[in-house]
C-alpha cells in the first residue's frame, strides 16, 4: 500500500506534466462566491551546490506564516493548524531511459536527523513531512547526512486536502464565501539553485510545463562523490 501511495504522491511529476484546470477561478451563484487559489510554499536547502562528498550534511528548512497571500498576491488565506499533507520523495538517478518516478528509491542512502518537525520515511522512496505549527508559523528543520555516492533527487509535494482555509480579506457583497485551496507547490531555493540539469540529463523527465504552472520548482538534484 505504501508503494502505491508513493507512486501516487511522487506522481507530483505527473501533475507537473499535465495541465491543471483548477489553477485559479471564481464564480458566483445564489450570492455565493467560490474561490480556488494557487499557493507556493518556500523550502531552503543549504549549502547550495551541485557536488557533495560522502559524510556531508544537507540542511532542509521550511518556514512560512499561517496567513499567506495566494500566488497572484490577490487574497490572503488563513491556514490555521492546516494539514498540507506534505511529502518528500528521494530517488537515485540511475537509468537515463526512465522518468523520475521510475527511478529507484534511495532512503537508505541517507540519514535523517530532525530538529523541528519531522521527515518520517515510510517506504524506500517516500517520506511524510510533519510541519511544526506554533500558532503563528509552520516550520521544519532537518539535517540529511549523505551516506553513499550517487546522483540523487529530492522532490517535495503536497496532497489534496479536503479542508478549506479561511479568507482573510473577503470581498463584500456575498452572503457566503467558500475559500478553496487549489494547486499548492513547494518551491525549492526560490526555483533558482536546484540543479535541474542533473534531472534532465539523467532521466527522461523534462520540465516543459504549461504556462499556468511553470513557476512550480519543487525539486533539488545533486551528486555525492567519495
Amino acid at each position: 500500500m505504501a508503494t502505491n501511495k508513493n507512486k501516487i504522491r511522487a506522481g507530483l511529476i505527473t501533475q507537473l506534466l499535465f495541465p491543471l484546470i483548477l489553477a485559479s477561478f471564481s464564480c458566483t451563484h445564489n450570492e455565493t462566491l467560490y474561490l480556488s487559489k494557487e499557493f507556493s510554499l518556500p523550502i531552503e536547502i543549504t549549502p547550495t551546490k551541485e557536488d557533495y562528498k560522502v559524510g556531508d550534511t544537507l540542511k532542509i528548512d521550511i518556514l512560512f506564516p499561517k496567513i499567506i497571500f495566494d500566488r497572484g498576491n490577490n487574497v490572503q488565506y488563513l491556514f490555521e493548524n492546516y494539514d498540507f499533507d506534505a511529502f518528500l520523495g528521494i530517488r537515485e538517478l540511475k537509468d537515463k531511459s526512465k522518468t523520475l518516478v521510475d527511478q529507484p528509491g534511495a532512503n537508505d542512502k541517507f540519514k535523517i536527523i530532525n530538529k523541528i518537525g519531522e521527515i518520517s520515511p515510510f517506504s524506500q522512496s517516500g517520506n511524510k513531512i510533519f510541519l511544526s505549527f506554533n500558532g503563528t508559523e509552520y516550520k521544519l528543520s532537518s539535517n540529511i547526512i549523505l551516506l553513499e555516492p550517487g546522483i540523487y533527487n529530492f522532490i517535495f509535494s503536497t496532497g489534496l486536502s479536503l479542508s478549506n482555509a479561511e479568507l482573510i480579506n473577503p470581498p463584500s457583497g456575498y452572503e457566503k464565501i467558500i475559500a478553496g485551496v487549489g494547486p499548492t507547490y513547494f518551491i525549492v531555493n526560490r526555483g533558482i539553485d536546484i540543479n535541474i540539469n542533473l534531472l534532465t540529463n539523467n532521466t527522461t523527465t523534462t520540465f516543459d510545463l504549461p504556462d499556468s504552472i511553470d513557476w512550480a520548482k519543487p525539486v533539488f538534484s545533486f551528486q555525492v562523490i567519495e
